[in-house]
């Protein structure tokens, strides 16, 4: 079984890398597939996660990695109209979203709590170990995957 190494991922972003199995001497019988190593918030699934193996011809399994998004700081869009003001405004417009962000904050409206945004993929390097066993052999292929922010 042999994979080639994707492209670094963005959190949020997906790959698919196709594992090629290649049998050896006639070799036929079922084969499972599964999946270790896979980032926090991300997923590893093997399409299909089972196959009959032919005597001759090489088959191929998808392996798919999808990864968490980064949470978008929505509230930064609300500054975005200070810059319109003209300068002499500006400052008083500042303070007064200063001052009803401090008041929201120390519980000053009566509206529920914001929740905290999803948490997404960490970004870093880890190893998607991928399992394919026939119920007596086991081989293993290790795929490397960048994650980045």
């Amino acid at each position: 079984m042999s994979a080639p190494v994707p492209p670094p991922l963005r959190a949020g972003q997906s790959a698919t890398v196709t594992l090629t199995l290649s049998p050896v001497n006639g070799y036929r019988a079922p084969i499972t597939f599964s999946c270790a190593g896979a980032p926090p918030l991300a997923t590893c699934t093997l399409s299909p996660s089972a196959i009959v193996l032919g005597p001759t011809a090489a088959t191929t399994v998808a392996l798919l990695l999808a990864t968490a998004p980064q949470p978008f700081a929505a509230w930064l869009l609300l500054l975005l109209p200070a810059f319109a003001i003209p300068k002499r405004r500006r400052l008083a417009c500042m303070a007064l979203l200063a001052l009803a962000a401090v008041s929201l904050s120390c519980g000053g409206s009566p509206s529920p709590a914001i929740p905290p945004p999803a948490p997404s993929t960490p970004a870093g390097s880890y190893q998607l170990t991928v399992t394919a066993t026939d119920g007596t052999l086991r081989h293993t292929v290790v795929v490397p995957v960048s994650v980045t922010n």
